[in-house]
This record gives C-alpha cells, sequence and structure tokens, in this order.
C-alpha cells in the first residue's frame, strides 16, 4: 500500500484544485484557452521525505502561491483522491548526478525558489505567445512579450518544477521549450509519458 511514508525528494506532486477559488478558476481559464488540459491545476516538488525521529514530521513540498513559493508539510489533506504524485525516472540522466541522489538534487534546487513571487499574468502572456504561432525561440530571439514568460524572477506552480528539474540536469521537454513554457496540465502529461515515470496515488 503507498501511504505518505512513501513520498521522497524529487517526487512532483499534482492536485486537481488549488485555492482560492479565483486563482483555481484563473488557471482552468488559462490552461483552456492554451488547449491542454484542464486539469491538474497545481504543481509542487516534494523536498524532504517523513521523520522518524522524535521530531517527526510529514513529508515536505515546495509550491508557487499568490503569497510567493513556499515549503509546507504534506498532511493527510493532501493525500487524497484529489492528488497524485508522480516520480520522474531521474536515473536515466546521464552524468548529471550520482543515481541516488538526483531526486535530491530537484528538491535543493527546488528550495531555492522558495519566495519566488507568483504571476498570474504569465498564463495570459502563455496564451498570446500560443496563439502568435511563433514556437519556442531561443531567447535572445523572443520577443518583449516571450521574454517576460522567461523570466525566472516570477513562476507559477509548473514553472517551479520544471525548472527545478531543469536545474538538476532533468530535462522533461524536447521541443525548445523554456522551463517558463510550461503549465500543471503540460508538464503532467508529459511526465507520463516519459519513460519509467511511476505514479503514487492515495488510497481510495
Amino acid at each position: 500500500m503507498t501511504t505518505l511514508a512513501d513520498l521522497r525528494p524529487g517526487d512532483i506532486m499534482f492536485a486537481r484544485h488549488v485555492r482560492p477559488l479565483a486563482a483555481d478558476l484563473l488557471i482552468l481559464m488559462g490552461q483552456t484557452i492554451l488547449g491542454q488540459p484542464g486539469y491538474p491545476h497545481h504543481v509542487g516538488v516534494v523536498t524532504a521525505q517523513s521523520s522518524r525521529t522524535a521530531e517527526a514530521f510529514g513529508p515536505k513540498v515546495v509550491e508557487a502561491m499568490p503569497n510567493g513559493a513556499r515549503e509546507v508539510e504534506i498532511g493527510a489533506e493532501r493525500w487524497t483522491a484529489d492528488y497524485i504524485y508522480v516520480r520522474p525516472a531521474y536515473e536515466a540522466v546521464p552524468n548529471a548526478f550520482p543515481l541516488d541522489i538526483c531526486g535530491e538534487r530537484v528538491a535543493y534546487e527546488a528550495q531555492k525558489y522558495i519566495g519566488t513571487p507568483y504571476s498570474f499574468a504569465d498564463y495570459l502572456a502563455l496564451a498570446v505567445h500560443k496563439v502568435s504561432g511563433e514556437g519556442y525561440a531561443m531567447i535572445e530571439k523572443r520577443n518583449a512579450l516571450q521574454r517576460y514568460v522567461s523570466n525566472s524572477k516570477r513562476m507559477i506552480c509548473s514553472q517551479l518544477a520544471d525548472q527545478a528539474m531543469s536545474d538538476a540536469g532533468f530535462h522533461v521537454f524536447d521541443d525548445g521549450r523554456l522551463p517558463q513554457d510550461v503549465t500543471p496540465g503540460a508538464l503532467y502529461e508529459k511526465l507520463l509519458d516519459l519513460p519509467g515515470t511511476t505514479t503514487l496515488h492515495p488510497r481510495r
């Protein structure tokens, strides 16, 4: 049986919904405009597994939120049918990092973005970028709007997760996009398509 205790650093959390409701609806609208899956709406990077010491704590996750990226403990409220946890096949990355610590490296990179501001405007910018039909150009060839999306000083949740994996040497996409060119639905679908990806489902 899979439990919270089975989560490991580097696992990726996906949630069907996010709070507040206004943010949830905005994400749904943004992904719909982009022609991408309507769900999930939220992403986080597991950064610590459960501790069995005297000062026991549950797993922790870094997630981008409207008030800035934060690291919080995962409790039973995040182990429901509205959540799914994905474990990418980090060992498939040649010579990136020692195989037994690659997930730890992703977690370490995610923690660097704690406090990073959120930007709902990125959904609008991503939508306009898609409508332009210009594809994913090199950063120096992008227009002002595209460079705005590519600015890692602000991140939506999927951008933070993809950036952390990229910083650790694991690249989810191979179509030329930068880590900032991704929504929760697109990241979820692509990770599931990658060889070796496993999923950890909360008990139903």
